[in-house]
């Protein structure tokens, strides 16, 4: 081999050689005290790397995500996705606002007085058990038991008149100073045979069952023949009955429609009284016309008695 050539193989080598020192890293010496501060310095920015790659810089995310690094697990735990997506957050940046929740709105379910189909008995106070004493019984039961039983309207047949009974009694009542009694035809004619009823007691009887009720309503309809005056004595004669009355008038049914069941429930004035006659507005007392629309009882058996609340829209 010539000079030539081994000149040539040493040249080689030597070449190979730097190339291979360029591309490799070099870990830096901790023998002498400037490599220990240039270590340190490289300890707290992050591990030494060694690759065999050019890109020698770190990976953001795994070093952001490392559990040795107690201010990358409180991001983390703070804010999830920040951490792993890489995004930054400053102390002004706010999360974004969230809509709570709102309550649905209460639905009145409470139906009106006049959506409601109440039960109804004709002639309530001509039974036995009240002891009206009249031969031909309306209802079997006394109105306290048809209360219990579901019925809701209470018919009242009102006239001036006297209590007394009898076949006499029948023939004389309606004499000397009358006052609102329940009799089923007018007082002195003999179809009125029977005794007739206190009227104010058979209020009392209706106003304490209301008062044992605390959530029924009842309305009683009077068919009227007595002055306001008479009537009026009577009302006040039974003032459980009175203070249970939702006045039509004071409460302007008429103009703003009939209240809410719960309505009445609450103010604790559960009674209707409705009567045929129209001077009876100023005792809270409806007249039938502003309020009920009605059936004339003579029309025929499948009309008879039929009424029927005006609804106002």
């Amino acid at each position: 081999m010539t000079d030539r050539s081994l000149y040539l193989i040493s040249a080689l080598f030597l070449f190979s050689s730097l190339t291979s020192c360029k591309s490799r890293p070099v870990r830096e010496s901790f023998h002498s005290d400037k490599s220990k501060d240039s270590a340190a310095s490289k300890s707290a920015s992050g591990p030494d790397f060694e690759s065999g790659g050019d890109d020698l810089s770190p990976d953001p995310l795994v070093e952001s995500s490392s559990s040795s690094d107690p201010a990358s697990a409180e991001t983390l735990a703070k804010d999830p996705v920040s951490a792993q997506t890489g995004a930054m957050q400053t102390g002004n940046d706010q999360p974004p606002a969230v809509d709570s929740p709102k309550p649905e709105m209460a639905v009145e379910t409470s139906p009106h007085y006049d959506e409601v189909s109440w039960l109804a008995s004709h002639n309530s106070f001509v039974n036995p058990e009240d002891l009206y004493g009249y031969p031909l019984d309306n209802q079997i039961k006394s109105i306290v038991k048809q209360l219990d039983d579901g019925v809701r309207v209470i018919n009242l047949d009102i006239w001036p008149g006297e209590l007394s009974g009898g076949l006499l009694g029948s023939i004389i009542k309606g004499k000397g100073n009358p006052i609102a009694i329940l009799s089923h035809n007018k007082p002195g004619e003999v179809a009125s045979f029977g005794r007739n009823a206190d009227l104010p007691a058979k209020l009392r009887d209706i106003g304490n069952w209301l008062q044992s009720h605390p959530n029924e309503i009842v309305t009683v309809f009077f068919e009227d023949y007595v002055t306001t005056q008479q009537l009026s004595d009577a009302i006040n004669q039974a003032p459980v009955f009175k203070n249970f009355i939702y006045d039509l008038y004071a409460n302007d049914v008429m103009n703003k429609g009939w209240p809410r069941l719960n309505e009445m429930i609450k103010l604790n004035k559960r009674l209707v009284v409705i009567s045929d006659h129209s001077d009876k507005k100023n005792l809270g007392v409806g007249f039938v016309q502003d309020f009920i629309n009605e059936n004339y009882w003579s029309m025929g058996p499948q009309a008879s008695g039929k009424l029927s609340l005006r609804r106002q829209l």
